[in-house]
């Protein structure tokens, strides 16, 4: 996602971003499809991955396009619940799939549908990303060829030495570590003390999915609703840090059913409490990530693929970071304590959100004014 959002911000493009993507996408799936070796599905797997991931980066900044920034907290819920619910409901479609027509059909199936997606977008989908016609530095007079020959796929990470990015990033590295902490222990700890079969553990999945769908639409209204009232109050004039004000109450709330879900876990409570704890935590995470994804789109104009590819990376690592140490991390301190612990290190994310609220429109003037370049 660096390297698309790099490439979309610097050309000022993110159609032909989207064409290129869809095009790599469905020729690694269809080699995937066609793989007789483990090491050519890895490898083709690896491509795919390389063409999907454009979508998430690339699909803010499209927000960020269309959008006005009282907007964007509805439109960018809408446009989440894909990489939300996808994961949740895809298993299930999957198993389905395999079980009546075959592994490889999944693969076909995926092809087909980026196939038609392809061809809408490229019949139907326009360049939404206009290059400004007047910049705040006046010393930035760079032409778009001149700034073409400074593309750099990495120069997203640049926007890490801004503190309002960096902070940001702290609570959202933390909560997705959470997330696919749970995410990885929920069949074992469900098999274990309920002895439920493996179908009903990944039924058990759409609690989740079900409080990311409502949570990302509802999130985004509240979001929006909260920057409108905010501007309000402050004589007609708004800023992207007002939004932020909107994350404290789904904060109490992510802490809370975190630490009741692993403590039900541990305990030995009827099922359904767990499974209750699991929905109000995804609803709540989600309106909280909704809000602060959506003011790095507002913080960062002009960079909002960039800001959000960043997003995307360090969540991605952090959540690969605590996938592979969860198992032995719950075996150490136990199902309540280790979701006790992740919760408390969390604080430091909401401390983070506390101080980025506060700060982050002096930071935002000081490197609009030049001084922090």
């Amino acid at each position: 996602p660096l390297g698309w959002a790099a490439y979309s911000d610097a050309f000022y493009t993110r159609r032909n971003v989207y064409l290129a993507s869809f095009t790599i996408y469905i020729i690694g799936t269809v080699i995937c499809g066609l793989s007789n070796s483990i090491w050519l599905l890895l490898a083709m797997r690896l491509v795919q991955a390389c063409g999907a991931s454009a979508v998430l980066s690339i699909g803010a900044g499209t927000i960020s396009d269309v959008f006005h920034s009282l907007e964007r907290g509805r439109a960018y819920g809408i446009f989440y619940l894909g990489p939300l619910v996808g994961p949740v409901i895809g298993p299930v479609i999957g198993g389905y799939v395999t079980d009546y027509l075959g592994w490889r059909w999944i693969l076909w199936i995926l092809a087909v549908i980026g196939g038609l997606i392809l061809i809408l977008i490229f019949f139907t989908f326009p360049e939404t990303y206009l290059p400004p016609t007047n910049l705040p530095n006046p010393n930035n007079t760079t032409s778009n060829s001149q700034r073409r020959k400074r593309f750099d796929p990495t120069s997203p990470l640049r926007l890490l030495k801004y503190p309002n990015m960096s902070l940001v990033i702290v609570y959202i590295s933390i909560t997705f570590a959470v997330i696919y902490l749970q995410n990885t222990l929920v069949g074992p700890s469900f098999a274990n003390i309920y002895h439920v079969s493996a179908s009903t553990v990944g039924l058990i999945f759409l609690a989740p999915g079900t409080g990311y769908m409502i949570g990302s639409v509802i999130g985004g209204k509240w979001s929006d609703y909260v920057l409108i009232e905010a501007k309000k109050r402050n004589n007609g004039v708004g800023y992207p840090e007002m939004r932020l004000h909107s994350v404290w109450i789904g904060c109490f709330f992510i802490s809370v059913s975190y630490i009741c879900y692993g403590w039900f876990l541990e305990a030995r409570l009827h099922i359904a409490l767990p499974i209750i704890a699991m929905f109000t935590g995804g609803f709540s995470l989600v309106t909280v990530y909704n809000s602060v994804s959506t003011y790095l789109v507002d913080a960062f104009p002009g960079r909002s693929a960039s800001a959000i590819a960043i997003n995307n990376l360090t969540r991605s690592l952090a959540a690969a970071l605590f996938t592979f140490v969860s198992v032995p991390f719950e075996k150490a301190v136990g199902i309540g304590s280790i979701y006790t612990i992740m919760i408390c290190i969390s604080f430091i994310g909401v401390f983070c959100l506390f101080v980025v609220s506060y700060k982050g429109k002096y930071w935002r003037e000081k490197i609009n004014s030049g001084i922090d370049e």
